[in-house]
């Protein structure tokens, strides 16, 4: 492990030179390096992981705030991140995220501008557009740059402006951008330079170098002798990649804020001059394409940074690893030092390798659980590309999640699609998730996913299916049916892999219409009445009996609500059979907008009156659900002529109580026999002209004989003891 830490320098006079072009003698190596075309998909070790954006993030917010107290910064004026590689946006979308509330940094009038740079006019164009991005460049935060020659500034496309000069310091962040840059390699050997003359083997590809002592001008010559120089004192019969355009480059952004900036950037890469001798091999005499591109050389970028005065930083856990680097130059009159001291160690734990070695575990890890996979999402800060690994294994798809860890895979999958950027390009990524949300029952999440991803990526019939299942688990049959006709319309022109998909198609595009029927004609539920946006009612069917019986598996439900034990999908389907049988008998669906069904509200009517309960799965509890969907049922009983519900709870059940009382139920003057004596009993008057009530407690006979009328009626068979000049006691 390296770390190093450069104090500022003085400034060289000569290092404000405009450098001059370059000279024959060294010519630009065309070793393999990364694409410069932004809109080619991006793998997942190319993406900053979560942990490494927030240092960034952390950092640059510190160096704001440090210029701030200095004041040294003009809050009138744009604070600009520049972006020189955007790739597919995904580090402009989570900076930007984390930076969307800059009150809680007290910053809160200050106006930040994430500048993602192309290499020519339109590169970038279709980023308007991405689903993901689109909010920030309405809001003016994200803009889209062409970097002109030096001197001729910035274009911003969406403001329509040129920017000579940046009256802030600049932040510029560089997640494998040097690396995509040329450089140009020298020798040193015999107290001289060496260039090579580069051809390339039409055959196979591979380079040969031909190496010859370069011209004794040269170093004077080139715009960075002091490169060279380095090279000569301390590099003897090493080829050094010279990071020559990574230098102009840097030089031009800096330029715009009067090398006013904070550099934040990585790469594979050597960080010392020791690295450089000892990793890089002799001067070859040939380098074939397989080899790779070189290392970025941060030891000559550290080097020429130090001398304009800028303070240096690096990090490297192993040799031939990723760098990660820092550079600031300020005035003097702020204390760098207190920067570095306080990002370091942040920034060190954030280490891009360390992702890597996460992403890579549960990538080739065959024996890898679902809870191990878990476990490494969280440790790696909710990295998606930790998720795309484990999921192209195999791991979380085909076996059943155990019910306890459901929870955390649903609260761990939805950071983990706050931090995803999807390419233009489909790389199944989305559908997987999409998929495994669904499976999870976070169909909110899920139809996120696989609506984004069909908007970027065009529709599927696996996708179409998911899409529509989403829909029908959440009470939207109507949003589902269209998406089934498309996805079988496609059926003649669908891969082979699809045909399970659209079998599942054509079995629930058959059932919907009949479920959809049974509910329009059922005649004591009026569909007008049962949905609030967030929760819907639906008739109780045995389409239900798979999510009821795993919300039911809290034992205490059953007890609380004197329900029988249900031990299977069989068991379920039989209860919901029994309590559907009659229209006596008003069972109902709680469909949540999110989660699908969340609970059952039920009652077993009498001639006037129904007795009425709820219940709320166990993964649902303590949220308001239960009141919000009694609210519903109870507007079905109004509107089907009931003038009282009646119900009881256990005296130890405080929720299911006061949940009650809030409803408006009050506590009438009856007590069981035992073994019942522990029920309370409760009635809700549902119009005006009944007996009114007086403290809570019913007034008269009315209501218990009203009661006892229901239950012969209903068959519920309990001894009750006329407690008319008894209080119940809270």
């Amino acid at each position: 492990m390296v770390t190093q830490h450069h104090s500022t320098a003085a400034p060289d006079a000569a290092c404000h030179a405009t450098p001059t072009a370059h000279v024959p003698a060294l010519r630009l190596a065309t070793l393999p390096s990364l694409s410069g075309l932004y809109c080619q998909p991006v793998s997942p070790a190319s993406r900053p992981a979560p942990p490494l954006v927030r240092a960034w993030v952390d950092a640059i917010v510190q160096f704001w705030c440090l210029q701030r107290e200095a004041g040294v910064l003009d809050p009138r004026e744009p604070l600009h991140i520049i972006d020189p590689a955007p790739a597919n946006g995904a580090l402009a979308m989570q900076v930007l995220q984390a930076l969307d509330d800059l009150s809680s940094f007290g910053l809160g009038d200050w106006r930040v501008c994430y500048v993602a740079c192309a290499p020519q006019t339109g590169a970038l164009g279709w980023r308007n557009d991405h689903p993901w991005l689109a909010p920030f460049f309405q809001r003016g935060s994200l803009d889209l740059g062409l970097l002109h020659d030096r001197g001729a500034g910035l274009s911003l496309q969406q403001r329509g402006v040129t920017l000579l000069h940046l009256a802030n310091p600049v932040v510029i962040l560089g997640w494998q951008w040097f690396g995509s840059l040329g450089c140009e390699l020298v020798g040193a050997d015999q107290g001289q330079l060496w260039t090579p003359d580069i051809m390339v083997d039409d055959g196979d590809g591979s380079l040969d170098y031909a190496w010859q002592k370069a011209d004794p001008d040269v170093a004077q010559q080139h715009p960075y002798p002091h490169l060279l120089q380095d090279c000569l004192d301390n590099m003897a019969g090493v080829p050094v990649p010279i990071p020559t355009a990574a230098c102009e480059e840097l030089d031009r952004l800096t330029g715009l804020s009067s090398r006013r900036y904070l550099l934040l950037a990585t790469d594979h890469g050597v960080g010392t001059a020791r690295q450089l001798r000892a990793h890089l091999p002799t001067l070859p005499r040939s380098w074939p394409p397989a080899h790779g591109r070189l290392p970025v050389n941060y030891h000559s970028l550290a080097l020429h940074q130090r001398r304009y005065g800028a303070n240096t930083w690096q990090h490297q856990l192993s040799d031939g690893g990723m760098v990660l680097h820092l550079a600031c130059r300020l005035p003097d009159s702020v204390p760098l030092g207190a920067l570095l001291d306080a990002v370091a160690a942040p920034l060190a734990a954030a280490h891009p390798d360390l992702a890597a070695q996460l992403v890579a575990l549960a990538g080739t890890n065959q024996s890898l659980t679902q809870t191990a996979l878990l476990h490494l999402l969280t440790i790696s800060g909710h990295d998606p590309a930790v998720l795309q690994a484990g999921l192209s294994a195999g791991v979380a798809q085909d076996a059943a999640l155990d019910s306890s860890g459901v929870p955390s895979w649903q609260a761990a999958l939805r950071q983990t699609w706050h931090h995803y950027v999807p390419d233009i390009l489909d790389d199944g990524f989305t559908h997987a998730f999409g998929t495994l949300a669904a499976n999870l029952g976070d169909w909110a999440l899920a139809r996120a996913c696989l609506q984004d991803g069909m908007l970027l990526h065009g529709p599927s019939v696996r996708g179409l299916h998911q899409l529509a299942r989403c829909h029908a688990a959440t009470g939207q049959r109507e949003r589902a049916l269209p998406l089934l006709d498309l996805a079988l319309d496609m059926a003649p022109a669908a891969a082979p892999d699809d045909a399970d998909s659209l079998a599942h198609c054509r079995s629930l595009r058959d059932q919907l219409p009949h479920r959809q029927q049974a509910i329009l004609t059922t005649a004591w539920f009026d569909q007008d009445i049962a949905s609030d946006g967030e929760l819907t009612l639906e008739p109780l069917g045995p389409e239900h009996a798979d999510s009821l019986l795993h919300q039911y598996r809290d034992a205490q439900i059953g007890v609380m609500t004197r329900l029988p034990e249900l031990d299977s999908v069989a068991d379920a389907r039989d209860w919901i059979a029994r309590h559907t049988s009659s229209d006596a008998r008003q069972c109902c669906a709680v469909i949540h907008d999110s989660w699908g069904f969340i609970g059952v509200v039920s009652l077993h009517r009498g001639e006037q009156a129904g007795y009425f309960y709820f219940w709320i799965g166990c993964d649902f509890q303590d949220r308001g659900w239960g009141q919000q969907a009694a609210r519903l049922f109870i507007a079905q009983a109004v509107r089907n002529g009931l003038t009282a519900l009646f119900t009881a709870a256990y005296r130890d059940n405080h929720r299911s109580r006061k949940a009650l009382q809030r409803l408006g139920f009050r506590h009438m003057a009856l007590r069981a026999a035992a073994p019942d004596d522990d029920l309370l009993f409760y009635r809700l008057p549902l119009s005006d002209d009944v007996t009114a009530c007086r403290d809570g407690q019913a007034e008269d006979g009315h209501d218990t004989q009203q009661f006892r009328q229901l239950c012969a009626s209903i068959d519920y068979r309990i001894e009750l003891e006329d407690q008319s000049e008894t209080s119940v006691h809270d």
